[in-house]
């Protein structure tokens, strides 16, 4: 609809969520500045050949040199890339060498780069649009997504913990601080103790449930849409279907998949997953508030809904 004010700004209001997750990466990950700019050239023109790096690097005034990326390729940044071989030089005949971020180096990235300017995301919500351009979905999920690595990093900050050398990060990013994990103690949360941060994870949470709601009305709607043709399932268009019985699973499994979103394979993601059914202690959401929000924005774009104020958080992740 246009005239209406974005999702994000709305949400945001009040919160500098881009600034808050810029602060967490760079005191959760060591790396100097020529790192730096290697991520944040990656992530904002997507995959580059070291020469490439190093030319990019030199247009901004950086005191970069091919040496200095080299060092930083094989050594530091190795969890934070993967390697592609790509087509031979046509001069040198040696194969040329492309960078892809990991997820772990899209999260260490966002310290320079904005969420949704990353080239990931933005392949994501070419992705989204392309199949559930309605109802504000795609612009939902990336905003969904982007609060939910914001609370990953702060867990990490309360506990002291630093991500620069930790492997397997898809693995554990919705691991860290189980309360009930009986395997790994050192992940668990510590008590908060900062008032600061203690707010800062209510704003968050808070955010974060409100987004939740919002995607998931907005994707019930799509279904009251159907039900008021009074159809059978098996009638709806294959973009209702997709929308209403399959997007949340792919909004789900995104991150398991971030390696597929880059090689244009996103079309193979696998069943839904639970992820985060973790709950902190000292925070404590009001679930009626946060669902007014919700119910005020949804109004504003234009989407009906029907709530109900249950004391459970109902995280579609």
């Amino acid at each position: 609809m246009k005239g209406i004010t974005p999702i994000s700004f709305m949400i945001n209001n009040g919160f500098r969520i881009n600034d808050e997750i810029s602060k967490m990466t760079d005191e959760l990950f060591d790396l100097d500045e020529y790192s730096h700019i290697i991520l944040e050239e990656i992530s904002e023109k997507g995959p580059l050949t070291a020469y490439q790096i190093e030319k990019n690097g030199e247009k901004k005034g950086e005191k970069i040199t091919r040496s200095k990326v080299e060092e930083r390729l094989k050594g530091k940044l190795k969890d934070f890339l993967i390697v592609v071989k790509g087509e031979k030089h046509r001069n040198t005949g040696k194969t040329k060498k492309y960078y892809y971020l990991t997820l772990k180096g899209l999260i260490a990235s966002l310290y320079s780069t904005r969420f949704e300017e990353n080239y990931i995301i933005k392949k994501y919500t070419e992705f989204l649009e392309q199949y559930a351009n309605r109802q504000h979905i795609p612009e939902i999920t990336i905003q969904l997504i982007k609060y939910n690595i914001a609370l990953y990093l702060l867990k990490n900050v309360i506990d002291g913990l630093e991500l620069t050398d930790l492997n397997n990060i898809e693995a554990k990013i919705f691991k860290f601080n189980d309360h009930e994990s009986k395997i790994e103690h050192h992940l668990r949360q510590k008590p908060i103790s900062d008032k600061k941060l203690e707010k800062k994870e209510l704003k968050i949470r808070t955010r974060l449930h409100i987004l939740q709601q919002i995607l998931a009305q907005s994707i019930n709607s799509i279904n009251l849409e159907h039900k008021s043709n009074q159809q059978e399932e098996k009638n709806m268009s294959p973009t209702n279907y997709f929308i209403s019985n399959i997007l949340s699973g792919y909004i789900k499994e995104w991150f398991d998949k971030i390696h597929e979103i880059q090689f244009e394979k996103i079309d193979e993601f696998e069943p839904i997953t639970v992820l985060d059914k973790r709950y902190s202690h000292s925070i404590q959401i009001n679930i009626k508030d946060a669902n007014k929000d919700a119910r005020a924005i949804l109004k504003k774009i234009g989407v009906k809904a029907k709530f109900t104020d249950s004391e459970k958080y109902p995280f579609l992740f």
